[in-house]
């Protein structure tokens, strides 16, 4: 399901070459292709008499998740169509590591733009300087416009971008330092620790906010792939929403450590170990120091829907009983909750 009939092309075309290369057995069932936006009413029928073991939000969720409720529409949809034991399985900007980034931000100046524009004379890569020149032009246009300052920090691979507005909502309470101070090109926490504040503290503040605020709004940059608007996800705000929505989280972890782990599983290790020397046939060389550093920005996640509760049906049938044997099974109905909770 995409909104974009260009997306659904794309997929169908990729089953189909999966299954050349077999790293995609048969299937039990053919894939069915829906265009329609997963945030809307409509698209929902198609599924409304279905129940499914995944449901798969693959480097798109940053894109969907402008709001609380907007994040609540999404799991309680997908909470519905999900069978007992089913997951929602998904992709994302990981708040931890963007936080790093949030860290060392600078102010974007017109002599950064210059910078690079030299550096690709000198070294002649037309391509992807020429790219992240477009994109450092734009953002300045745009700051400039709005009598805004804004801050960037990445490679030649990836950038980031937050404007003023977003990035002091990040630090509250602490002040975004003045323009004076950042247009020494100084990364943002050391001129909050040159003002006397703690390290700790302010990565823990930074860390805290993108967790756990909606509509935290930055502009990134892919080369050749992205260039757009996306939102934080905020995970641990998340976590709390799917548990209400009676789904746990049963998986967080950063693509290096899930790939490691998938090359050292030994269900998954060969199909994993052949795709990555596919993969490096294709490009003739390992991952950069940049690339690395892109691949890192994300994590993989999911929810597991739990299964109905034996002790509420236990509890209707023993409503009989004396109050001091309720009151017994209450508390064996709480310390299961409680173990459930902590898996």
């Amino acid at each position: 399901l995409d909104f974009s009939r260009d997306s659904i092309l794309e997929a169908r075309q990729r089953v189909r070459q999966r299954q050349r290369e077999l790293l995609l057995q048969q299937m039990l069932q053919q894939p069915e292709y829906h265009v329609g936006d997963v945030l809307g009413p409509r698209v929902w029928g198609f599924a409304a008499k279905e129940e499914f073991d995944v449901v798969s939000v693959q480097l798109a969720i940053h894109y969907m998740v402008a709001s609380q409720q907007q994040l609540q529409q999404l799991l309680q949809r997908s909470a519905a169509r999900l069978a007992p034991g089913g997951k929602f399985i998904g992709s994302t900007v990981c708040c931890r590591e963007l936080g790093r980034h949030v860290l060392q931000l600078r102010q974007l100046l017109p002599e950064h733009l210059q910078q690079l524009q030299q550096q690709q004379l000198q070294q002649q890569e037309t391509d992807a300087a020429d790219e992240l020149a477009r994109v450092y032009e734009q953002q300045l246009a745009a700051a400039a416009a709005a009598d805004k300052r804004v801050f960037f920090s990445g490679n030649s691979v990836f950038c980031i971008f937050f404007d003023e507005d977003t990035l002091a909502r990040i630090l509250d309470p602490y002040q975004l330092p003045e323009p004076h101070e950042t247009e020494g090109g100084l990364p943002l926490l050391e001129l909050l620790a040159a003002k006397g504040l703690q390290r700790q503290a302010v990565t823990l503040q930074v860390l805290q906010q993108l967790s756990s605020s909606y509509g935290l709004k930055y502009h990134f940059w892919l080369r050749s792939s992205i260039d757009a608007e996306e939102y934080v996800f905020p995970f641990a705000a998340a976590r709390a929403a799917a548990q209400q929505q009676g789904l746990s989280c049963c998986l967080s972890v950063s693509f290096p450590r899930l790939l490691a782990a998938a090359t050292s599983h030994p269900t998954t290790a060969a199909d994993t170990l052949r795709w990555l020397q596919q993969q490096k046939h294709k490009r003739s060389r390992q991952l950069t120091p940049q690339q690395q550093a892109a691949f890192a920005l994300y994590k993989a996640f999911a929810f597991v829907k739990e299964a109905p509760s034996s002790s509420s049906s236990s509890s209707s049938s023993s409503s009989s009983n004396s109050s001091s044997g309720a009151a017994q099974q209450t508390g064996a109905s709480a310390g299961n909750s409680s173990n459930s909770s902590s898996l």
